[in-house]
C-alpha cells in the first residue's frame, strides 16, 4: 500500500471487513436481544435451541453468558417475528442425523475406478523393463475414458 500513498487506519480496515465481508468479533447489542427472546419463546413451548448468528453456530456456554449479559426486560413479540437481523433459533439436529450420504461423490467414483482398474491389470512395474518406468499413458487412458463417459 505504500507504493501508492494509501495509509489505511486501524478503524478503516475494521469498517472494510465489518460492511464488506460481513465479519465481526462480537454481535450487537440487538441481534442477543433478538436471540433472547427466540430462545426464551422456543424454551416456553419445550423445544431444544441451536442458535445461530449470521451463519455461525453459537455454542451453548457463549449463548448463555451473552443471554445472561443482555437479558431483555421485556418480550416483544415484533421482535421474535422479525428475522432481518441474522439470528436463527432452530432444532438441533439430532444423534442419527449426522449420516452423509456419499455414494456418488465424484471423487469416490474416480478411486474406486481406479482402484478396480489398478487391480484389473498387470503390475505397474515389469520386471522386463529396463529402467523400471511406467507407461503414463497405459494407466492414462482407460482413466481418461472412464472419466469422460461418466461425466
Amino acid at each position: 500500500m505504500a507504493e501508492t500513498n494509501f495509509h489505511a487506519t486501524k478503524p478503516q480496515y475494521i469498517r472494510k471487513v465489518n460492511v464488506n465481508w460481513k465479519l465481526q468479533k462480537n454481535y450487537t447489542k440487538e441481534k442477543w436481544r433478538h436471540a433472547g427472546v427466540l430462545v426464551e419463546k422456543r424454551q416456553a413451548e419445550g423445544k431444544l435451541t441451536e442458535l445461530s448468528i449470521d451463519g455461525k453456530v453459537i455454542s451453548e456456554k457463549r449463548r448463555k453468558k451473552e443471554l445472561r449479559r443482555y437479558h431483555a426486560l421485556q418480550v416483544g413479540e415484533n421482535f421474535a417475528s422479525t428475522n432481518t437481523c441474522g439470528v436463527v433459533a432452530s432444532t438441533p439436529p439430532s444423534s442419527n442425523s449426522k449420516v452423509v450420504l456419499i455414494s456418488h461423490l465424484p471423487w469416490l467414483n474416480f478411486r474406486e475406478s481406479f482402484n478396480n482398474l489398478i487391480n484389473d491389470r498387470h503390475p505397474l512395474f515389469n520386471p522386463n523393463q529396463q529402467d523400471g518406468s511406467i507407461n503414463f499413458w497405459e494407466v492414462a487412458n482407460p482413466l481418461l475414458r472412464i472419466a469422460h463417459n461418466d461425466g
